[in-house]
């Protein structure tokens, strides 16, 4: 999440497989999230779990650029406490002035995830989680793709 091409979601003419966003890579840490808390209670379920975690990771890896984006995204912790940003940003979602539902749950089940998922790990990666998750609250999310889909549909009449 730390290295998503925000370009991603502006291009217009991809393939319908390039179609990702930010709601695409949220789906692997609140997946990984479920798949820890499942796999504790039954650890046979580890090898399915780290397979379908792999298939994310792999789907997303063509959509990243090599600069990681932690140093502008990661926590201020002068303060010393990672789990109030968190929860700050748990208090946005009831005024967030997002136009679609899914937008907001992703935020809500994103940061519940993270809020889980720090207490599971070292300090270093409790701030990457947090990183990544502050930069997808705070970056911007392109939903209405008309330009795209024109042009999608158009390939695929062009195909028949």
């Amino acid at each position: 999440m730390l290295n998503f091409d925000l370009s991603q979601q502006y291009k217009t003419h991809i393939k319908v497989s390039g179609n990702v966003n930010w709601l695409d890579f949220t789906h692997g840490l609140t997946f990984a999230n479920a798949v820890r808390k499942q796999c504790q209670k039954f650890p046979a379920l580890w090898p399915q779990g780290l397979l379908q975690m792999a298939c994310f990771a792999g789907r997303n890896a063509a959509f990243v650029i090599d600069e990681c984006q932690f140093d502008e995204w990661k926590p201020d912790l002068s303060d010393g406490n990672l789990d109030a940003h968190i929860e700050n940003i748990l208090q946005q979602v009831f005024d967030h002035g997002l136009d679609e539902y899914i937008v907001s749950v992703h935020w809500i089940k994103t940061a519940l995830a993270v809020k889980e998922e720090i207490k599971c790990c070292n300090d270093e990666s409790a701030q990457i989680l947090f990183a990544a998750l502050n930069r997808f609250i705070h970056s911007p999310l392109k939903r209405k793709q008309p330009r795209r889909t024109a042009y999608q549909s158009l390939e695929f009449v062009a195909k028949e």
